[in-house]
């Protein structure tokens, strides 16, 4: 009988530990990388530790990237899956559109006053998809809102109010998204007169000096005459709506002396003006200690107009990075970024029919001006590894004594990285005192975007609840790996225990009672 009965227990046993064990496995986390790319935007602020990484592009046509070794792009659009060649970073863009019964806009120099006159893309479930599928990237919303050619020219009081509308649905979506606005065509005083309407209009429609992360403009010199009309026509880029007076903006003739000239001559715009007379504005505004960025330069008239040869298009590219690079100022420039006025710079672009400057031939072979963008990006790469933190989805909380933490290490660097360590520390909320440190060895990481760019680590221990303990997880505890930036080298929550009489809980109970 007895023989029975021991029997009996032994099966019970194997039988409930059996499903507590399934109840457990089923708990196991999935340990592919939870995201498209995380704090992407974090790549347009300080420290720009590899010079090349400031130079971009707009791609405007299906080329593969690669060879160009940009650190960054745009194509003015938002993509849940966006490639990232030889790990340039992306700039995410919520696009404006007239409606189709809108072909005539242009002939007519219409201004877009309300928001039933526009349609945009992403919007809705999709954009909060695209938002939570990249978390802590850039979004620039709309682009050149200030131009009639661009199809969705806006009075600068709509731009304000749907600036404001995507803003805070970005933010209250994901905290760690940055912002920026779409850039005005060019920073002619007509057009800086457009962004103070913008900012004045937010700041008497909300109670609050404009937000934004970092600012973005496009950079040409380009006539600033009446948008043209069916009695008109006028090259260039117009006055800005809503183009209710009869005051012009800038005086430019067609030619690469008005077009591309670099320093001021004779009260002339130029592109060392221009940029001084923009980080001025942003001064002047309470914006000194935000970066600013270029999303648009380069050579619009194609290659066969005189002048404006691809010779002449790869010396102004030339001339331009190394004034870009150098240019600074110790009041209005960014001081966390050496004094600088502009922090990176787009060149337009890849291929485009309509327009010069192109990087490729049709045939996806390098023309002139791309050769000169590579020499630019290639003879300016310094190597770095920069690793970064990034938390897994599981919850911070528990309803058993098992306690899993987790994370995923990525390098955002520009080169493989060495073996390295992970440093998990356990401090009780009550005490607060280090009750338990653990490191965990990884191997090399490859660099940002690759193959093989990110690994997970996780630890369980096992406390009998209530508990609370605030989880420090840093890569790079002991700075074997050479780094500069060390901010996204740590992540740190409190993961709480808590007790409940679960049927998982019941069965830890007979299990100890029958089975001790």
């Amino acid at each position: 009988m007895f023989t029975k009965h021991l029997t009996l227990i032994i099966m019970l046993c194997i039988l409930i530990f059996a499903l507590w064990n399934h109840q457990v496995q089923s708990e196991e986390h999935d340990l592919s990388f939870p995201y498209q790319t995380y704090r992407d935007g974090d790549f347009f602020f300080p420290p720009y530790e590899s010079e090349s990484e400031r130079i971009g592009v707009g791609k405007s046509s299906n080329h593969d990237m690669t060879p160009l070794q940009a650190g960054w792009y745009l194509d003015w659009m938002s993509q849940n899956d966006h490639t990232d060649p030889n790990g340039m970073a992306y700039i995410q863009t919520i696009y404006f559109y007239s409606p189709d019964s809108w072909d005539d806009v242009l002939d007519k120099c219409r201004t877009t006053t309300q928001v039933s006159q526009i349609s945009f893309t992403p919007d809705g479930q999709e954009l909060i998809k695209r938002i939570k599928n990249n978390p802590g990237a850039l979004w620039q919303v709309g682009n050149e809102p200030d131009s009639y050619y661009n199809g969705t020219p806006m009075t600068p009081e709509l731009y304000a109010e749907m600036y404001h509308h995507f803003y805070t649905i970005i933010k209250e979506t994901d905290p760690l998204a940055k912002v920026t606005v779409g850039g005005i065509v060019q920073p002619s005083p007509i057009r800086l007169d457009y962004l103070d309407a913008v900012l004045n209009h937010y700041q008497a429609t909300y109670g609050e000096p404009f937000p934004i992360d970092l600012w973005n403009i496009h950079f040409y010199i380009f006539l600033e005459g009446e948008c043209f009309n069916s009695e008109h026509t006028s090259w260039g880029a117009t006055v800005p709506p809503p183009n209710t007076s009869n005051s012009n903006g800038w005086v430019i003739e067609f030619s690469a002396e008005d077009m591309l000239r670099l320093i001021p001559s004779d009260d002339k715009p130029s592109m060392e003006g221009n940029l001084r007379a923009f980080r001025q504005w942003m001064f002047d505004r309470g914006y000194k200690d935000k970066p600013l960025i270029i999303t648009e330069y380069g050579i619009l008239p194609r290659s066969d107009y005189d002048g404006f040869e691809n010779e002449v298009a790869s010396q102004f590219m030339i001339d331009t990075m190394n004034m870009f690079l150098t240019l600074t100022d110790s009041t209005t420039g960014l001081q966390s970024d050496g004094g600088r006025l502009l922090q990176m710079w787009a060149w337009f672009s890849t291929n485009h029919d309509s327009y010069g400057g192109n990087l490729f031939n049709a045939d996806g072979s390098l023309t002139p001006v791309g050769e000169t963008f590579i020499q630019q990006t290639t003879n300016r790469i310094t190597p770095y590894v920069d690793l970064q933190i990034v938390p897994s989805q599981r919850s911070h909380a528990s309803l058993n004594n098992r306690m899993s933490v987790d994370a995923f290490i990525t390098n955002q660097g520009n080169t493989i990285s060495g073996d390295g360590v992970v440093r998990i520390t356990l401090t009780d909320v009550m005490t607060p005192s280090i009750q338990f440190t653990e490191d965990i060895s990884i191997g090399s990481l490859n660099a940002r975007y690759q193959d093989n760019y990110t690994t997970y680590i996780s630890k369980t221990w096992m406390f009998e609840p209530p508990y609370a303990y605030t989880i420090t997880i840093t890569a790079n505890p002991d700075q074997t790996i050479t780094e500069t930036n060390h901010a996204n080298n740590m992540l740190s929550y409190v993961f709480r225990g808590y007790f409940q009489q679960s049927p998982q809980h019941t069965r830890r109970v007979i299990l100890s009672y029958l089975c001790a």
